[in-house]
């Protein structure tokens, strides 16, 4: 049974939009007409639009004094770098100045690899890659070693995750210096909530299909692109100067087990032994801190000055497993 008021409810309709504009409102916005309203919601203060990135490749530059860097990604069957495997490799090369300004932006460089197991089903509903996309798939090594032999360093969005993966791919990707988008660049200074490469695309503006080799590339060379919110830096200009420092590894070794939560809140890190290096506690300082680490050591772990392994690093070792 009808409401008694149900026809004049009916009757009285009133369209959110008047009806001359209803009528002339286009089936499909046009994408002027999309970014108006987008800017629409902005202005009011009352809303946050993300934008779909879109990266076009530029063709090589001819400008002076220019260098050749490598944004890498890889998707893989898990995190560890000596039983999981590569199942997905790209590369974006661009051309940047010395002051951090990047000028061009290459044809990225996208290969899929098949695994000699079946892909797990969390990566596959993770990246949406299956096993059929993959089969008989291989990384073609010639396409990417000319680039490595021209590129003055390769970027990679947690390099502490891809450079292992990649030097056990490609061995090259061992002879050259390697920087960290992540770790490198100080995002909780310029008021960031993430480090993790999703979080800092959406805090630009931005969304984008994440966990896929080719698309997370040109996602970490646009936030390499953009100032920074807060200090106004170009991020390839605090990638370049990191690029250059002398950096440690200091082993806790034979730190006694009642020491590691003291370790841990102190930054320290556990190395299980399974790759080879010592079953530890470490952690990566500048040079500069050496001495303070090794008296934190002396007075609170060992209470007594120890001889402590001291690794020496520099961008062309940092972030590898090898170390």
């Amino acid at each position: 049974m009808l409401h008694p008021n149900a026809a004049t409810a009916r009757t009285a309709y009133v369209p959110i939009l008047p009806e001359r504009e209803a009528n002339l409102m286009p089936i499909a916005p046009t994408p002027d007409a999309l970014e108006k309203f987008a800017r629409l919601l902005e202005e009011s203060g009352d809303y946050r639009v993300l934008r779909r990135h879109s990266l076009n490749p530029t063709p090589l530059c001819s400008a002076r004094n220019t260098r050749l860097g490598l944004v890498v990604d890889v998707e893989t069957t898990g995190p560890d770098p000596t039983s999981d495997e590569v199942i997905e490799f790209a590369a974006v090369p661009f051309q940047y100045y010395n002051s951090g300004r990047i000028v061009a932006v290459h044809e990225p460089i996208s290969q899929l690899r098949e695994p000699s197991l079946p892909i797990p089903a969390s990566v596959t509903e993770l990246t949406g890659t299956e096993d059929a996309a993959v089969q008989g798939r291989v990384v073609d090594s010639a396409a990417i070693l000319p680039l490595l032999d021209r590129a003055s360093l390769v970027v990679a969005h947690h390099a502490a995750f891809d450079r292992p993966f990649l030097e056990r791919l490609i061995p090259s990707f061992a002879c050259v210096r390697w920087a960290c988008s992540m770790s490198e660049i100080d995002w909780k200074r310029e008021g960031a909530a993430t480090l993790k490469l999703q979080g800092l695309m959406s805090e630009a503006g931005f969304f984008y299909d994440a966990h896929r080799a080719e698309a997370d590339c040109l996602a970490t060379v646009e936030l390499l692109s953009r100032r920074l919110p807060r200090s106004g830096k170009l991020p390839m200009s605090l990638i370049l100067k990191s690029v250059t420092r002398e950096t440690c590894r200091i082993w806790a070794a034979d730190a006694r087990y009642d020491k590691k939560d003291l370790l841990k809140q102190r930054g320290y890190r556990w190395n299980n032994g399974e790759d080879g290096r010592a079953r530890a506690w470490c952690i990566d300082i500048d040079a500069a801190a050496l001495d303070a680490k090794k008296n934190f050591l002396f007075e609170q772990i060992f209470h007594a000055e120890v001889d402590l392994p001291v690794v020496w690093l520099s961008a062309y070792d940092r972030f590898s497993s090898r170390i």
